[in-house]
């Protein structure tokens, strides 16, 4: 990235050239001089953005130019902005067609559309691009970040960001950045007219801890690596999360059609030390999820041994379940399903706790220590291909409709009980 400018001299101020400043507050004089051309303006400097409130800025080339004042204009449209330096508030109740490029956002710098006028169901942003930008807070305290908030379509590509909110409200893309303890809180969940914005994030570095969300008409997170992800939203649509490598992933829904983890290795993140394993999907109790999918992934040795460790786990509501091609010391069934297929899952550890399954469908599962069941209420199942290690004793807690058995050649099975069997 090119050195941001810094303002050093007072010939760089705008109010120092009143040729070019009069074309810019004034739309006329700028189409009479102008015309239909794109005017170029280079290494000036803007500490007081007054001037320019309610204006339009159409067809300008800005590039190495500083923004310090508040601004509020009422359009920027088909404008360029190149390695540019914001540091306050950059806010337009339009931006149609706006690139910004290598461009450096610091502090408690924020960029906005819309007023707070603008109704939530109409979009002010579109065609809005931030390519490799650098998005710097000063502090960690999420009250006091800067934003990047268009309520629109936007794409970044190659950006960077520390301490900073970084999101939109209508087609967010997100491609090849890196991300420091920054947020992507796209949407706007407002109980009386709620935007849900469609979320795209390939191929980013995510470090330390990053949370992603808010209201969602679909989601797509692929290929990405990370440290902590929290995912906490309402889906319209499908979530699709895969080709991941990281720490600890974290998804809390409440709505979706389809969830889908594939082919995912998690190694675990030790802080925060409030959660174990190396992902939880917990689904509310009251969530409107038609499926969960969870497909060929890979989870860290778990190293905790205390007695409330519950692994990785799976929780909450939804139709229908299906754990397939995993890898998980501790797995965790905490799940209200109608139907639930576990298909070549390899554990240590397999804890059914508080489980209401009606139909439980197994294809080779293999526990090698223990196999709990914590008031589960399993409908029908089939348990021949449940294979435990010699040594795996069960373990039946509370009011499980479950038992075990021994098969004729020793080894350890389950079935239902009968109605009325104790």
């Amino acid at each position: 990235m090119a050195d941001t400018p810094t303002p050093t001299k007072a010939d760089r101020r705008i109010e120092q050239m009143p040729i070019l400043y009069n074309l810019l507050v004034d739309r006329e004089a700028f189409v009479q001089v102008n015309g239909d051309k794109m005017l170029m303006v280079e290494h000036i400097d803007f500490p007081d953005m007054r001037p320019f409130i309610n204006k339009a800025w159409e067809k300008i080339y800005f590039k190495d130019c500083c923004f310090f004042g508040i601004s509020s204009f009422l359009r920027i449209q088909n404008c360029i902005f190149e390695n540019c330096l914001f540091m306050a508030q950059f806010q337009a109740q339009v931006m149609d067609n706006v690139v910004f490029l290598r461009c450096r956002f610091e502090g408690e710098s924020y960029l906005l559309t819309g007023m707070s006028s603008v109704k939530n169901d109409e979009l002010t942003a579109k065609a809005l691009v931030f390519k490799e930008c650098a998005f710097i807070g000063s502090t960690s305290d999420r009250n006091r970040r800067g934003a990047i908030s268009p309520r629109g379509d936007v794409y970044y590509e190659a950006c960077r960001a520390k301490w900073f909110d970084v999101a939109g409200m209508g087609k967010v893309v997100y491609k090849n950045c890196a991300f420091e303890e920054s947020d992507m809180i796209c949407g706007e969940a407002d109980e009386n007219d709620p935007i849900f914005a469609e979320m795209i994030v390939d191929g980013c570095t995510l470090t330390q801890t990053l949370r992603i969300g808010a209201n969602l008409r679909s989601l797509i997170f692929k290929n990405n690596t990370f440290d902590y992800v929290s995912l906490a939203a309402d889906i319209l649509g499908d979530a699709q999360l895969s080709d991941l490598r990281g720490g600890f992933l974290n998804i809390r829904l409440d709505q979706a059609q389809t969830v889908t983890l594939k082919n995912c290795v998690l190694e675990g993140y030790e802080p925060p030390e409030d959660y174990d394993g190396s992902f939880q999907c917990t689904l509310g109790d009251k969530s409107h999820v038609d499926h969960l999918i969870v497909e060929n992934i890979k989870c860290r040795e778990d190293k905790t041994h205390d007695e409330d460790f519950i692994g990785n786990c799976l929780h909450g509501k939804v139709t229908n379940v299906s754990l397939k091609d995993a890898h998980l010391p501790v797995a965790s069934f905490m799940l209200a399903a109608e139907t639930a297929t576990l298909e070549k899952v390899f554990t240590k550890t397999f804890y059914f706790s508080k489980t209401k399954i009606d139909h439980l469908t197994i294809h080779e599962v293999v526990v090698s220590e223990n196999i709990i069941f914590n008031d589960a209420k399993i409908g029908s199942a089939n348990f021949d291909q449940l294979r435990c290690h010699p040594g795996v004793r069960p373990l039946m807690v509370g009011s499980s409709n479950v038992e075990a058995v021994k098969t004729a050649s020793g080894a350890l099975s389950f079935e239902i009980k009968a109605a009325g069997k104790k």
